[in-house]
């Protein structure tokens, strides 16, 4: 099993679309990983 598997299992990370990261930036003003 891959380290990345495991972090992503733990975090119970997700990919995103490049929608997604642009609307947190316009809300936020800061990435994804900053506001998730």
């Amino acid at each position: 099993m891959k380290i990345q598997h495991i972090k992503r299992t733990f975090t119970h990370w997700e990919t995103s679309s490049f929608s997604t990261y642009r609307d947190t930036f316009e809300q936020y003003g800061g990435s994804v990983n900053m506001h998730p």
